[in-house]
């Protein structure tokens, strides 16, 4: 865990299904739905812990696989 982050975060489109199982399949969960003011669509919003038994002491190791 660098510089003290527990959580990595991301927002896609809610139409995205393809990203949504892509970023669901690497460990993210789903957080809420959020509608921002610069775009015409909902975004889901995705969190991860950086501290997954699963990706040992390299977070970013786990991010890309």
């Amino acid at each position: 865990m660098q510089d003290g982050a527990a959580e990595l975060a991301l927002d896609t489109a809610e139409g995205a299904h393809h990203l949504i199982r892509y970023y669901s399949a690497r460990g993210y969960r789903f957080v809420d739905y959020v509608q921002w003011n610069e775009t015409n669509y909902r975004s889901v919003l995705m969190s991860k812990s950086l501290s997954d038994p699963f990706c040992g002491i390299n977070a970013m190791t786990c991010f890309l696989r």
